[in-house]
């Protein structure tokens, strides 16, 4: 199944593109954010804290935005779906 995954700011710099397709067998959130930081280690330290999605992090699927006390895992996909990830923003 093929997913598009959208970047910003930081996250971005790291895909070096604004968005990346990537191909998941189990249609889930999950296994997206998975498959994200295996193609793409450098993201981790950022975007994993004690073994979860850092709640800091905004992800969105189709636009809306995700619970992130939500089991990702139990959030299914379908191909074509787009998974974005916005990091935190500062200012003041």
């Amino acid at each position: 199944m093929r997913i598009s995954v959208r970047s910003f700011a930081m996250i971005r710099e790291i895909f070096g593109r604004k968005s990346i397709i990537i191909d998941v067998s189990q249609p889930n959130l999950q296994a997206v954010l998975d498959t994200v930081i295996k193609q793409y280690p450098e993201i981790k330290p950022y975007l994993v804290i004690d073994n979860q999605i850092n709640s800091n992090f905004t992800i969105a699927v189709n636009k809306q935005r995700i619970d992130p006390t939500q089991d990702f895992q139990a959030l299914q996909l379908k191909t074509g779906d787009e998974v974005a990830i916005l990091p935190p923003t500062g200012g003041g």
